[in-house]
């Protein structure tokens, strides 16, 4: 749980420069939060330690809720493997990369997969499967032609069974 935590406080974090903090300059709330850094905190870089603090307060205003979406994420996280890790490392650098209103409705095509109902989540995802090992060609193809349908067409291709 400790490890969720300071995984969670660095994602959810941003930071800017300062001079280092000490574990003794903390207050109870900040200490508490990030016990388990205790050991090393006083030899992490400014950056490190800036990016921690950001976090102990962003987690402070999460919601019970939001709280537990984050413990879910991070066990899956905990449950990849190194590969998995480093693929998802760069589609989200190259997902930042992206113009703001890209990534906004990437972001809302997120949320509408997310209120599915798992057996449309599992059409979908059985449909593109195959979808990682074709040639940069065949995406390229694949997603010109899923561009042509109609919204309908869509809806068809990716519930039908």
């Amino acid at each position: 749980m400790n490890r969720f935590i300071m995984l969670t406080l660095l994602l959810l974090s941003g930071y800017s420069t300062a001079e280092v903090i000490t574990w003794e300059n903390l207050n109870r709330q900040q200490r508490r939060i990030l016990q388990p850094l205790e050991q090393n905190w006083n030899s992490l870089s400014i950056k490190e330690q800036k990016k921690y603090l950001k976090g102990v307060e962003r987690w402070k205003t999460l919601t019970f809720e939001d709280k537990q979406d984050a413990m879910k994420q991070f066990q899956r996280w905990e449950n990849l493997s190194k590969q998995e890790k480093m693929e998802l490392r760069r589609n989200f650098k190259r997902f930042k990369q992206l113009h703001p209103k890209k990534q906004a409705k990437l972001k809302k095509l997120v949320r509408k997969f997310k209120k599915l109902a798992p057996e449309k989540k599992q059409l979908i995802l059985d449909k593109f499967r195959h979808y990682e090992t074709l040639s940069s060609d065949e995406k390229k193809q694949m997603r010109q032609q899923f561009r042509k349908l109609t919204a309908k067409e869509k809806r068809e291709f990716l519930f039908k069974k």
